[in-house]
């Protein structure tokens, strides 16, 4: 798990971290403008993600195959909408 991170964080990459599950809630940073977990295969939803997608350039979650639907659902509801804006 990652507990912890510190909110001036610009850029987290945390790939192919197999035994990864559980990662703090994120809507706190505000800077964070890039997010790679790519094959995080246990990683099943990132607390409150979508309250900071608005800063952030890049998502990239390939191979994440545990994300629960509600998680992607709203990841997506909310990257439609914001995609309207630009």
């Amino acid at each position: 798990s990652i507990p912890d991170l510190p909110n001036s964080l610009i850029e987290m990459k945390a790939n192919y971290c197999t035994a990864l599950d559980i990662i703090t809630d994120l809507s706190e940073m505000s800077n964070m403008g890039k997010l790679e977990l790519k094959d995080c295969r246990k990683l099943k939803d990132i607390p409150n993600l979508e309250n900071s997608m608005d800063n952030m350039g890049s998502i990239h979650m390939d191979g994440c195959t545990s994300l629960t639907d509600t998680f992607k659902e709203n990841l997506q509801t909310v990257w439609y909408s914001l995609s309207l804006c630009f």
